[in-house]
């Protein structure tokens, strides 16, 4: 059976699982992110205190663009925008513009099998860089040994714009040194010094080890939406029903962690327009990441 609590004025929503030791808790004012999930008493989600969640983007919900823009800049039906500098260092725009929004609760739903959560955030004031309205929502769906969260965009304006969306968990290994990360790629984003794409080049990578013997921080293109993490204490497969796929693999340093994010574009796609889509007014689009994990 799990149960579902709202604490700290209802910011916090905390489900449990006493019979196999489960524990997941979404924080409301972090853009309705998931930032702890223990499955049967193994930690999956990392945890990356003390690093501040507008560092780290963990669990952050990505829209409506993924990963980097070059310079914050794009040109949409021949106008140019600009978007906010948050990253000085390389002068980009990063991870859009949800991550640190809040979310209302909605509602939800318990069966037999699983306990779900419905979250969104309408956006109502036009960003100068995006200038629409728009509303997201979220569907967290609790089971004994899966997560499934689906992400949906609402265009409530008058006008179509261009979107990519993403998830940025991170997860935890005991020993990154024996994990292995396993998906089907056929291309490999190749980026500047600025983590901007340059091109994409074919490759057949499909498994990566040692995940400790180096700073990842790298983009696939995926023939398929299945990834699979195997690590010393647990494993796990992520899927999505998207038929488009792409993933950036990151590792912090000096943590036990791993972001693995499945995501519909790469870096710059509003201006190299790789897996850059159009959602026109009253359409939606909605993205459903399936974690499934074995212990």
């Amino acid at each position: 059976m799990i149960t579902v609590k709202h604490l700290e004025d209802n910011k916090i929503i905390e489900f449990k699982n006493t019979l196999n030791n489960s524990i997941a808790i979404i924080n409301l004012k972090l853009g309705g992110s998931l930032q702890k999930l223990q499955i049967n008493g193994e930690q999956i989600l990392a945890d990356m205190h003390p690093v501040p969640y507008e560092t780290c983007y963990h669990s952050a919900i990505l829209f409506p663009f993924v990963n980097r823009i070059d310079n914050g800049k794009y040109i949409f039906n021949k106008k140019e925008f600009q978007f906010k500098i948050n990253e000085p260092a390389n002068q980009n725009a990063l991870h859009g513009l949800v991550f640190n929004k809040e979310f209302i609760f909605e509602n939800q739903n318990t069966t037999a099998n699983s306990t779900s959560v419905t979250l969104s955030y309408t956006e109502k004031d036009k960003n100068p860089a995006f200038p629409y309205v728009y509303k997201i929502t979220l569907i967290y769906t609790f089971s004994n040994t899966s997560v499934a969260l689906e992400i949906k965009v609402d265009n409530i304006d008058s006008k179509s714009f261009p979107f990519t969306l993403g998830w940025h968990p991170y997860f935890y290994s005991k020993n990154l040194s024996k994990s292995t990360l396993k998906f089907n790629a056929d291309k490999k984003v190749n980026h500047n010094n600025k983590m901007i794409t340059k091109n994409l080049e074919a490759t057949n990578i499909n498994e990566l080890k040692d995940l400790d013997s180096g700073n990842y921080d790298d983009c696939f293109s995926l023939r398929s939406s299945k990834v699979i993490f195997e690590t010393p204490t647990y494993n796990f497969t992520l899927n999505s029903n998207l038929k488009e796929n792409y993933l950036q693999i990151y590792t912090p340093e000096n943590k036990n962690a791993i972001a693995i994010e499945p995501i519909t574009g790469i870096s710059d796609s509003f201006n190299n327009k790789v897996g850059l889509q159009l959602l026109k007014p009253n359409k939606s689009f909605s993205s459903i990441y399936t974690l499934s994990v074995d212990i």
